[in-house]
């Protein structure tokens, strides 16, 4: 199955050799009906898709689902590759986030993350701005 979805999974994989790590993806909302365009009204009560309160209950579900999978999964390195699901994740769990002195980098209960914007599509992170984000997650790792 992963190779049937190479176009978006392959972006992952090339970080993961890069990092000598095998990657897997979870998506934050388990939901694979069109665009993140679709999936706002499907998440929110309101309207206004940028008042995390308004989050329904679908939403805090797939969340804790999330939440639940990196407890029990403990990765090495968290990557957050989208900017509208990195707000959601700082809102709902920032609580949780903090730095060590001289770190370019979050923990999320001691696991590195990053918060990015995609990584491939239309909106994706320029080549330079991937190069970065991998030598950051690189020093997180050492």
């Amino acid at each position: 199955m992963r190779l049937e979805y190479s176009i978006y999974f392959g972006v992952y994989d090339n970080i993961g050799g890069e990092l000598k790590l095998e990657v897997q993806g979870l998506d934050m909302f388990l939901y694979r009906e069109g665009t993140q365009k679709d999936l706002k009204p499907r998440i929110f009560e309101s309207n206004n898709y940028n008042n995390f309160n308004d989050l329904n209950s679908f939403a805090n579900a797939q969340l804790d689902l999330f939440i639940e999978v990196l407890n029990i999964t403990f990765p090495k390195v968290i990557l957050l590759a989208n900017a509208f699901v990195s707000d959601i994740f700082k809102f709902k769990f920032g609580n949780y986030l903090n730095r060590k002195p001289g770190e370019d980098f979050h923990l999320y209960k001691e696991i590195p993350i990053f918060f990015s914007s995609m990584l491939s599509g239309a909106h994706q992170l320029d080549k330079h701005s991937r190069e970065r984000l991998i030598w950051q997650m690189k020093s997180s790792l050492t």
